[in-house]
């Protein structure tokens, strides 16, 4: 009897501790902002590097200042709506959250609380059906075709497999349809990539997802590839695709949940030469009229008239009182 309760103990913990996590606040709001917040400082910083490069910073004449102006206008709207979505978040409830959720976790995990075959009820997919399904060691040829041939630098992860090196690993979230992504963990094992999975797709639940990463030492995000398939991130179809100023943004491509309209906007530049924001008007309006011809004086009419006075071209005035010019001989 005493045994009983003692192994019913652990669970009735685990289920207290998955419990407050999940009254925890959802934010899938919060970090759609900020993610939307980190994207419109891509597209400032995309902005200010076009303005650099056209030379705004400096002394510019004729078509330049048009150009200049209407990006440094696009600029100012853009910081304007940073402002705005920065607005959306409360950062330390953020970071209250966060450390709940982060402790929470810690404890199921030091309690074993989530075997294996509650993981997978849970997420509904394994993150590494498609890896090969054997631990680290098996000796089995490669087709020439798999993945382990076509990236080499893929990490074969088995089921339960003791893997060394924990922490040696960044994980990011990679939103496909654009490519934009955000890191998840700097310092994550192999055994740690299921959580971060399945944390990219909480955060991001309106997109298709998928979890990257690169080592923490000697590898930047250039150098990142996919979890599940080893493919490089530079091999995505739509790799940097949110950087480009003409990228437009629609609503197949965001993280609201069910394609919802969301109650903010991303402000990107559109990517074509600038012009005068005046238009054709300003040319137009700079144009002189047509000029009244001059009407012959009628003979008949003995009353003097009044009219404008035309002057004649400077070429072909001549002052009375100064000698006209001496032709060069």
């Amino acid at each position: 009897m005493q045994s009983a309760e003692i192994e019913a103990a652990p669970s009735r913990l685990c289920q207290q501790l998955e419990t407050e996590l999940a009254l925890l606040p959802d934010d899938s709001d919060t970090d759609e902002y900020g993610i939307a917040a980190e994207t419109q400082r891509d597209q400032i910083d995309l902005a200010r590097e076009r303005a650099a490069e056209l030379g705004c910073g400096r002394a510019i004449t004729g078509e330049m200042i048009a150009q200049c102006a209407s990006l440094n206008a696009k600029i100012d709207e853009m910081l304007s709506n940073l402002e705005d979505l920065e607005g959306g978040l409360d950062p330390r409830q953020i970071r209250r959250t966060e450390r709940q959720r982060a402790r929470l976790l810690d404890a199921i995990e030091a309690n074993e609380c989530r075997t294996e075959a509650s993981v997978n009820e849970e997420s509904g997919d394994d993150l590494f059906d498609e890896l090969i399904p054997n631990a680290i060691g098996t000796a089995e040829t490669p087709d020439e075709n798999s993945a382990a041939v076509r990236y080499p630098k893929r990490i074969v992860v088995g089921r339960n497999a003791q893997q060394p090196g924990g922490g040696d690993y960044r994980t990011l979230c990679v939103r496909t349809c654009d490519g934009y992504f955000y890191p998840m963990s700097n310092a994550a094992s192999l055994s740690d990539f299921e959580r971060d999975q399945k944390s990219c797709k909480a955060r991001c639940p309106g997109a298709d997802v998928e979890l990257f990463y690169h080592r923490a030492q000697g590898e930047g995000q250039e150098d990142m590839v996919s979890a599940r398939s080893g493919a490089p991130y530079r091999d995505l179809p739509t790799a940097y695709d949110y950087k480009r100023l003409d990228a437009s943004q629609t609503q197949q491509c965001g993280c609201t949940a069910g394609g919802q309209n969301r109650n903010f906007s991303i402000i990107a530049g559109d990517g074509k030469p600038l012009k005068d924001p005046a238009g054709d008007q300003a040319v137009t309006a700079g144009q002189p009229g047509p000029v009244p011809a001059a009407v012959p004086p009628d003979p008949n009419r003995k009353v003097r008239v009044v009219g404008p006075k035309f002057l004649p071209d400077p070429q072909e005035a001549t002052d009375l009182r100064v000698p006209g010019p001496t032709p060069a001989p």
